[in-house]
């Protein structure tokens, strides 16, 4: 099955109201257009794990590509020692497999995350808030993601 070209949110609204026949795939490919951090984690929860994923670029545009199908999920020891300090959740967030994967396009991919979130949080109000604070601590956890994973691709 493939579902690609419409945000993670109406990709679970799908599958959901697919119920019982999404299960009779064995097989899914996702280009999730919005939030696939969102698809990850409902995927996460239903026991389907994300097996690859990439990023294709195409002008200015990034696309996240993933393939998933039924299995028991499991934790790629890997993670942790190149993302120390990383708790669980943020990494089934920001994708076990993209930060495993050592391509340019998933560094590139990093990198306008975080310069997406320092443009935002230039234009947030002067003084303690909590969504600027939210918005720093995600700055801060990207920065560390781009050191660790120019890391891991050397």
């Amino acid at each position: 099955m493939i579902l690609a070209g419409m945000g993670s949110q109406t990709i679970v609204k799908i599958l959901r109201q697919a119920g019982q026949k999404a299960a009779t795939f064995p097989h899914w490919v996702f280009q999730p257009m919005t939030r696939p951090e969102f698809l990850r984690y409902w995927l996460y929860d239903r026991g389907i794990a994300v097996s690859q994923e990439w990023v294709v670029v195409e002008g200015h545009r990034y696309y996240v590509c993933m393939e998933a199908s039924w299995s028991l999920t499991s934790d790629d020891s890997r993670l942790l020692r190149y993302y120390p300090g990383l708790s669980h959740e943020r990494i089934i967030g920001l994708g076990p497999k993209l930060l495993l994967n050592p391509a340019h396009s998933v560094q590139r991919y990093f990198a306008y995350r975080l310069q997406r979130l320092q443009n935002y949080a230039a234009s947030l109000p002067l003084g303690p808030t909590p969504i600027r604070q939210q918005v720093q601590d995600d700055i801060r956890i990207w920065k560390q993601v781009m050191s660790c994973h120019s890391q891991f691709s050397e």
